[in-house]
């Protein structure tokens, strides 16, 4: 979820690293200079939550219909415990697909 000034943003995540993500809405986001991210993780509790920047935004074509968003984000700052936890889940990730 993206806090943005135009209220809540729902999206997915795409991709993720230590230093940023790519999500996708369905809804437009107006983001200010720098915002709140929170993350869900699938299977954690509680939430990652992540002041982030937006570096980059883009509609992916389609219907208007099926119109997607997508925002590539820069993470300023995540508290040390939830960088850890991300860090290990991409080690995790990164050898279950045989990269390591």
């Amino acid at each position: 979820m993206l806090l943005a000034a135009n209220g809540h943003i729902f999206g997915q995540t795409l991709d993720i690293s230590l230093n940023g993500a790519l999500i996708r809405s369905w809804e437009k986001s107006k983001l200010a200079d720098s915002f709140r991210l929170i993350l869900k993780p699938p299977e954690r509790r509680p939430f990652l939550i992540v002041t982030a920047k937006q570096i980059w935004f883009t509609t992916f074509n389609g219907d208007p219909q099926t119109l997607l968003h997508g925002v590539g984000v820069e993470f300023l700052y995540m508290p040390d415990d939830d960088r850890r936890f991300l860090s290990d889940k991409i080690l995790e990730n990164l050898k279950g697909n045989g990269r390591t």
